[in-house]
């Protein structure tokens, strides 16, 4: 349940910057172009990789594959375990972004206009960006190894 409640609570903080930007649309002086380039960047990285992804994969998968194949838990829980603590990592590092220098505006589809040649996108708050993205690739790597493997090995041994 502890894929749940990460994606849960991801899910909370990317509404509230939906919720955020819509307002600041509302209102004539809203945030600046920058400003609003990171929040809308902010909004797409939470919602896909840090919340739809825990709680699709990550929770869905480790309760109906096990539940599958009849077996108790997944082959590599230890792994498994490792996988999550990862994400919350990767969540830490996707802010210390915002708090690092200016903050990065180059959307979740990492426009290549905008992430390579832009000045303002030149400091630590796009490496950080980046990292923690390679982190949550990591773990969703290892999740998916882990459910590979669970699967192989309750077919050939007939559970």
């Amino acid at each position: 349940f502890k894929y749940f409640i990460f994606g849960g609570v991801s899910g909370i903080m990317g509404f509230t910057m939906s919720f955020a930007f819509r307002a600041s649309l509302m209102f004539l002086q809203g945030v600046g172009g920058q400003h609003f380039n990171s929040m809308i960047t902010q909004h797409g990285i939470l919602m896909i990789f840090f919340m739809a992804m825990p709680i699709f994969i990550g929770g869905f998968g480790n309760f109906i594959i096990p539940w599958v194949m009849g077996a108790v838990d997944m082959d590599f829980p230890r792994r498994n375990n490792l996988k999550f603590w990862l994400l919350p990592f990767a969540w830490v590092m996707f802010y210390s972004g915002i708090f690092s220098d200016i903050s990065y505006g180059i959307g979740w589809t990492f426009y290549p206009l905008l992430s390579g040649s832009m000045a303002e996108h030149s400091g630590m708050s796009v490496d950080f960006f980046l990292f923690s993205l390679h982190l949550a690739g990591a773990a969703s790597i290892m999740g998916g190894i882990n459910m590979m493997v669970t699967m192989l090995n309750m077919k050939h041994s007939g559970q």
